[in-house]
């Protein structure tokens, strides 16, 4: 491939490859597919969707996903993804038909927020479900907090219950 000059497949360019009078900088490569998006190398930096990649992997477009896909699991349970949508973070589960309609399992909103099993926390944190620990620690004087199931064993650390 010697020369720095662009390189396209004979099947009807599917792909085009630049060479250095098309890169930035020495050394920079793009891959323009047939059917448009790039995919950049620059700088060390790759960028999938963007031609200024800032970061070692940036991908951007509307309601982007990375998905790891295990082809060893089970039936729909093969698939997690990263989703960035709306300035919140998502981190979910797909079916093995990579449905757009996907289960996120924990959320972080642009104000904090943080749900498990919920994508609506309204507090710092929100958990939709049963929730087990060794310990669960309230200790806010202003707040007020329901527990419609409390259970509470015998314990000389407990402090007193108010119900």
């Amino acid at each position: 491939m010697g020369g720095g000059g662009d390189v396209a497949t004979s099947r009807g360019a599917l792909a085009t490859f630049y060479g250095n009078e098309h890169a930035t900088l020495p050394g920079d490569i793009y891959l323009t597919p047939g059917t448009g998006g790039d995919t950049i190398i620059e700088n060390g930096n790759v960028g999938i969707g963007t031609t200024t990649p800032n970061w070692l992997l940036q991908a951007a477009g509307t309601r982007p996903f990375f998905t790891l896909s295990d082809t060893g699991g089970a039936a729909n349970q093969k698939h997690w993804f990263l989703s960035s949508q709306g300035g919140n973070f998502y981190v979910g589960t797909s079916s093995d038909a990579l449905a757009t309609s996907t289960v996120s399992k924990l959320t972080i909103l642009s104000t904090g927020n943080v749900g498990i099993g919920t994508t609506t926390p309204y507090a710092q944190l929100s958990v939709s479900g049963l929730v087990a620990g060794a310990s669960f620690n309230a200790d806010s004087t202003t707040a007020t907090s329901t527990f419609p199931y409390l259970s509470v064993s015998t314990n000389s650390n407990l402090g007193t219950v108010v119900g």
